[in-house]
């Protein structure tokens, strides 16, 4: 049978929501497998609480409207799915949390234009570079708004994409260990086999257990 990506280079997929939680697990010298259950699981659910500031505080500076702030945040917060996803989904809300993040950091930066922003929005993109590489095209996506904003100073550009650039590539070496032996080809190898993985799970359906791979799908 043949084996998965992953069986191949077990260490190959980043993970910063596993590598963070180890270390609190460590600090906070949490010993039993039910309290490290508890804690990851309150952990992912502090970090969607973080976003849902930074989500109110964008909402109120883009439209001057508190109510419209309020508004935006309960929407995201009580919606059923987020919510109960926001307990569990180490994956997909931890993204989501950092996107958020990222989008006010990236509006004040586009408003204020200093480099404290632009360094907190290479942490962050690093941070969701290492949870999920589909954070690339991110990168074209803030290159094309970054010139809509300073088009007459395509200079300035230039040189903040590239701070961005080097503060990003720098991180994500250190976040990602795979890369610490031979960054380069290590790189290119894990996100093409990153792209291409596929993983299958055993599912039960209609009484029986069948691979996901094979599940009929709904309309």
């Amino acid at each position: 049978e043949e084996k998965n990506h992953f069986d191949r280079a077990p260490s190959i997929q980043p993970s910063f929501f596993d590598f963070t939680s180890e270390i609190l697990i460590d600090l906070f010298k949490i010993k039993s497998n039910q309290q490290v259950y508890k804690f990851k699981h309150i952990f992912n659910y502090l970090i969607f609480t973080l976003s849902l500031v930074f989500f109110y505080k964008f909402i109120e500076k883009r439209f001057k409207s508190k109510f419209l702030a309020i508004l935006g945040f309960m929407s995201l917060f009580l919606y059923p799915r987020i919510f109960a996803n926001s307990f569990y989904n180490q994956k997909d809300i931890f993204f989501t949390s950092l996107i958020i993040i990222f989008i006010y950091l990236f509006y004040q930066f586009l408003k204020k234009n200093n480099d404290k922003y632009l360094i907190f929005l290479s942490i962050t993109f690093a941070i969701m570079f290492t949870t999920r590489i589909f954070s690339i095209p991110i990168i074209l996506i803030l290159f094309i708004f970054m010139f809509l904003f300073n088009e007459n100073n395509s200079k300035k550009i230039i040189i903040d994409f590239f701070k961005f650039g080097s503060i990003s590539a720098l991180l994500i070496f250190l976040l990602w260990p795979y890369l610490w032996h031979a960054p380069v080809s290590n790189f290119i190898f894990g996100v093409k086999e990153l792209l291409s993985y596929s993983p299958t799970y055993t599912i039960l359906f209609e009484g029986n257990y069948i691979s996901s791979n094979i599940a009929p799908l709904f309309e």
